[in-house]
């Protein structure tokens, strides 16, 4: 049919073709997103949920003084500080402080945090293990006794991750608290959330999730939830009108079954945490001011300085 004119391929004919190839897409990416979700969420019930383990410890014992939550605070950053250093990602830093948490709260671990020279070697062993099965470039038994200023030794390292591993079950891979942050991220359709508002979404809630990590009264919440937290706190500090925190706090509590009046207190906690800290760039300012929506610019100066060994964190703690 050469003189026949042939229909060109921006009709409404094939537009509308491919809206709806664009719409099954949508479709088919939110259910693999929700099965992600669901799986996240029953495998950080199942083994990840770390337990209170420093209520009722003896403050001295036979081997000195015991681990209080400050100590295990000064761990906790002294772990994220070697992580930076290597340029490893937080969640790496997040996985490490998780198997160090659940494994002092087991019977096997328990002793560590009545010795803090064995929670400092459990320390390391933690960030050995994590590093190796989770980032490309491991680091060496050898280099990480270095970090102990000669306290331990190579082998004591290797004995430490094997006790960690076979009182952990091996359960090394937990759901991250950014993890839960990111498919939370990913349930906002793109029409209502831009990729700018997203970046810095991301940012504000990755500075509340390490702290998050280091405090011991916050560590020992799910990280569903701390994530559900601190990606409201983010958003609320970006669109000041509160429609877009009212819309993203009741789409999450839909699909995550999480209820967003248990985590208010959380959220509160996360504000007081960053803000009392020294290195914060104070997100409350954030919170509080009064920009455009469609141009968010908030960002954190973080300073990094070198990190001490775990001996001298706690020798001056």
């Amino acid at each position: 049919h050469f003189g026949e004119k042939h229909q060109p391929l921006t009709s409404n004919k094939f537009r509308r073709k491919s809206a709806t190839t664009h719409e099954i897409y949508n479709m088919v990416k939110m259910e693999d997103t929700l099965d992600t979700l669901e799986a996240m969420l029953h495998q950080e019930g199942c083994g990840y949920v770390v337990p209170t383990f420093l209520g009722h410890l003896p403050q001295h014992t036979s081997f000195g003084e015991s681990v209080d939550p400050q100590a295990r605070a000064s761990i906790a950053e002294w772990c994220y500080k070697i992580m930076t250093i290597c340029h490893y990602t937080s969640d790496t830093a997040e996985i490490a402080v998780s198997c160090l948490d659940r494994f002092v709260s087991t019977r096997d671990g328990y002793e560590c945090l009545l010795d803090r020279p064995q929670f400092q070697l459990a320390a390391l062993a933690a960030v050995y293990t994590a590093v190796k099965v989770h980032e490309q470039q491991a680091l060496t038994p050898a280099l990480v006794a270095k970090l102990s200023n000669g306290a331990f030794a190579k082998e004591d390292i290797e004995e430490m991750e094997r006790r960690m591993l076979k009182a952990l079950k091996w359960r090394i891979n937990p759901p991250t608290t950014m993890d839960f942050v990111r498919l939370f991220l990913s349930l906002i359709p793109d029409d209502v959330l831009d990729l700018n508002s997203r970046s810095v979404i991301l940012e504000l809630s990755q500075y509340q999730v390490d702290r998050s990590i280091i405090e011991y009264d916050l560590c020992t919440r799910k990280a569903s939830s701390v994530a559900f937290a601190s990606l409201l706190n983010s958003i609320e500090s970006i669109f000041t009108d509160g429609m877009m925190g009212s819309y993203v706090e009741s789409l999450i509590s839909h699909y995550a079954n999480i209820d967003s009046y248990s985590v208010q207190g959380l959220r509160d906690r996360l504000y007081e945490a960053i803000s009392n800290h020294p290195e914060a760039a104070t997100i409350l300012q954030a919170r509080q001011a009064k920009r455009s929506s469609s141009t968010p610019t908030y960002r954190f100066n973080m300073v990094k300085p070198a990190p001490k060994s775990p001996r001298s964190v706690f020798m001056s703690s």
